[in-house]
């Protein structure tokens, strides 16, 4: 299993949202930024609790739970299909959770077509604390902007 994680890439996504700007908006569009940004703020920190969870997996069980609870995250529509933004602004929201469906997809790869699942949760769990770090750094960055506007 080779798989980079998006998020070990996303300096310039982090980059982007500490650069949206909250000046000359109009206060309805104002007000589905604020929403947006912390709807997807909000579902990036139910990723890293589910990303948490692969550090618990011991047994088959734990895995195929760990598998529905990533699936179940995946159903929940996305923040940004709900609000109307400009094309540039929405864009960088849909990346956020592009990366988050990315990686949530590939976690459920592994855990169910593992030929060797113990080797496999072990480089899940190893990758996934820079994965958090990573998750939080954006979150950080949407915090961040949300005080602005």
């Amino acid at each position: 299993m080779s798989h980079l994680s998006p998020f070990l890439n996303s300096g310039n996504l982090t980059t982007k949202l500490s650069n949206l700007s909250p000046e000359g908006i109009a206060d309805k569009e104002e007000f589905e930024r604020r929403e947006l940004a912390s709807a997807v703020a909000q579902r990036l920190k139910e990723f890293e609790t589910l990303l948490s969870l692969l550090d618990n997996i011991q047994t088959e069980q734990d895995a195929k739970d760990v598998v529905e609870e990533f699936k179940h995250f995946l159903k929940q529509d996305r923040p940004s299909s709900k609000v109307q933004l400009g094309a540039g602004l929405k864009k960088v929201f849909e990346e956020v959770e592009g990366l988050m469906d990315h990686e949530a997809n590939h976690i459920i790869d592994v855990l169910k077509d593992s030929n060797d699942r113990s080797k496999d949760v072990e480089e899940l769990k190893q990758q996934s604390s820079e994965v958090i770090k990573r998750v939080l750094e954006v979150k950080g960055a949407l915090e961040k902007y949300l005080s602005q506007i």
